[in-house]
């Protein structure tokens, strides 16, 4: 049940959130701004604290998995 919960998370946070985050990443309007290359990754893991949040989830599925039985 833990597993299934965080592979939904997971997913959710990646197809969903993910493709906004990208969207918003260099703001929207007259204030918006461009970023391209690495500053563009950068700014993109950062929207929504995306990246930081992906691999956290990522990381208790990977030890959900080990630690639960059928996981």
């Amino acid at each position: 049940m833990v597993v299934a919960s965080l592979e939904t998370l997971l997913m959710v946070w990646a197809v969903v959130i993910g493709p906004f985050a990208w969207l918003l990443r260099d703001g929207l309007g007259p204030g918006a701004t461009d970023s391209g290359g690495w500053q563009s990754v950068g700014r993109f893991l950062m929207t929504f604290y995306w990246g930081p949040i992906l691999l956290a989830l990522a990381g208790l599925r990977f030890l959900a998995g080990r630690r639960l039985p059928g996981g």
